[in-house]
């Protein structure tokens, strides 16, 4: 290793291949530590295998519990918030905590008072450590006025942070570690559902053309957000050269004219969601494997149309556990994906290497009986991209997303973008639209008023048409539009828009 490193020059390319390098030795020693753990739990199981079965009645009991217990548990929950956050704050007569008799009871009386008290203290305690803000800022100068505004919220607004997130929690079956970690993770998720309230009272406004909603990625921290969307792997020039077939190569093979002109040569609209050749979008989950669903969405989808037939799921587990030149769930690229498909004989069948969304420590592609395969990879140019929706089909790109990208839920993209490529998706089409228009989607399900709304402020400004790319998420069908996110761009789709043609791969046969 340090005759490697001695040989690298330290030069940007350079500290890049240290960086990856590290990365590597990193995974294989959690691997080696992830078996180790393996073995030594091997050998407590058996030893509690005993008590297990001895205490199985008492647990199948526990699972019985009617809704009605699991109220009093949240309302005991709330106690204990309420205790937490009241041991932190200082307790003065102007928000009435003498009067607190009621925490105690179990009726509704008792619950209300509850939770109205547990909210002005969070409230209070979140606006003393100053750190929960919409933009993280604080207004020093801002005196009485503000604490002024403070008292005049609606006790419905507080209440209606906890019957949030208490919904938030049950809908994606959120579960904390201990209080601690769920006061935490409440006050990012108020800091998200502040954050989507501001966004959408802005909406039709400003050129604002799409709306944002709390989701699975809104108790987030900031660390774990950055965390999660890692810089994409980078792939070396001489690399593509030696795998990729250009766009213009393939066409010119396949006697197919290079078109110069794009606006005139294709359609104004190009939507494979309407060809039956992709299934619902999946759910990575907590494991950064974008790339690995991008990738096989792209051949889900080329498999599909090759062979005439309704789309097959193929495996992303196989490919996070395989792919050696990606790194699970810390992250990699779709172009080692694809190189990982054609140098090891394809893809198994989903069925066969189901998703687990953790990276496993062995690859266990011998179980797989079928598997589909490619033969090149493809790439195209930021001009490039609708004539490779046209001729092509779906193409795999890289984005930069941001927290904004992220709490999108309808409408055209025109938000704030990461510089760094951090997400891999499926490009499946493009489109354009009236600005007035822009949530007039047969796959948008953003809220009625909310659009009402926007189509009140976009009135004198609606005559602008607004273009767009279709592109596939892994984030399941329930986030964005079905899944899917509209990303602004231009006419003729060369402006790289979050990095939209930078980088772009597919499968062919």
């Amino acid at each position: 290793m340090m005759n490697d490193i001695r040989r690298i020059n330290f030069t940007a390319s350079g500290i890049e291949s240290l960086n990856q390098n590290s990365t590597y030795l990193k995974r294989n020693h959690k691997k080696a530590i992830k078996i180790c753990a393996y073995a030594i739990t091997a050998v407590a199981l058996f030893f509690i295998g005993g008590v297990y079965f001895k205490n199985q009645a008492n647990r199948n009991a526990l699972k019985a519990i009617d809704e009605a217990e699991l109220m009093n548990r949240e309302i005991a929950h709330l106690r204990e918030i309420l205790n937490k956050y009241k041991s932190k704050a200082n307790e003065d007569n102007e928000f009435g905590y003498q009067n607190n008799t009621n925490i105690n009871g179990d009726s509704e009386d008792g619950e209300y008072e509850l939770l109205l008290m547990l909210h002005k203290l969070l409230k209070n305690n979140a606006n003393k450590v100053n750190t929960f803000g919409i933009n993280n800022e604080s207004n020093k100068n801002s005196g009485h006025t503000d604490i002024l505004s403070q008292k005049l919220e609606s006790m419905q607004d507080n209440i209606k942070y906890a019957s949030k997130f208490f919904k938030y929690m049950k809908e994606y079956n959120k579960k904390y570690n201990n209080m601690d970690e769920q006061l935490e993770r409440f006050e990012n998720f108020k800091r998200s559902h502040m954050k989507v309230q501001k966004h959408n009272e802005m909406i039709g406004k400003n050129g604002v053309t799409y709306a944002q909603k709390v989701n699975q990625y809104s108790d987030f921290s900031k660390d774990e957000f950055d965390s999660y969307f890692k810089k994409l792997l980078s792939v070396p020039h001489d690399l593509k050269a030696k795998h990729v077939v250009p766009l213009k190569t393939h066409l010119a093979n396949n006697n197919i004219a290079y078109q110069k002109n794009l606006l005139q040569g294709y359609p104004d609209h190009r939507d494979y969601r309407d060809k039956f050749y992709l299934l619902p979008p999946k759910d990575q989950g907590m494991c950064g494997s974008c790339w690995a669903f991008a990738t096989v969405a792209n051949f889900e989808f080329l498999f599909a149309r090759i062979k005439g037939l309704m789309p097959i799921s193929f495996s992303e587990q196989q490919v996070v556990d395989c792919s050696t030149d990606n790194y699970g769930c810390d992250g990699g690229h779709p172009f080692y994906s694809f190189l990982y498909f054609i140098n090891n004989g394809g893809v198994c069948l989903g069925e066969e290497y189901p998703y687990k969304a953790h990276d496993d420590f062995f690859c266990l592609n011998y179980r797989c009986t079928f598997t589909g395969i490619f033969h090149y990879i493809g790439d195209a140019k930021p001009n490039e991209l609708i004539m490779a929706l046209n001729e092509v089909g779906p193409v795999t790109v890289a984005v930069g997303v941001t927290d904004d990208f992220v709490l999108y839920s309808g409408g055209v993209f025109d938000g704030p973008c990461n510089p760094v490529l951090n997400h891999a998706v499926l490009l499946v089409g493009y489109g354009k639209v009236n600005k007035s228009l822009a949530f007039d989607d047969s796959h948008s399900n953003v809220d009625s008023n909310l659009v009402k709304k926007y189509k009140e402020n976009i009135k004198g400004d609606d005559d602008d048409t607004v273009y767009y790319w279709i592109i596939r998420n892994s984030w399941g069908p329930n986030w964005g539009e079905g899944g899917y996110i509209r990303l602004k761009r231009n006419e003729a789709g060369d402006d790289v828009f979050c990095g939209v043609g930078i980088d772009v791969f597919f499968p062919l046969y």
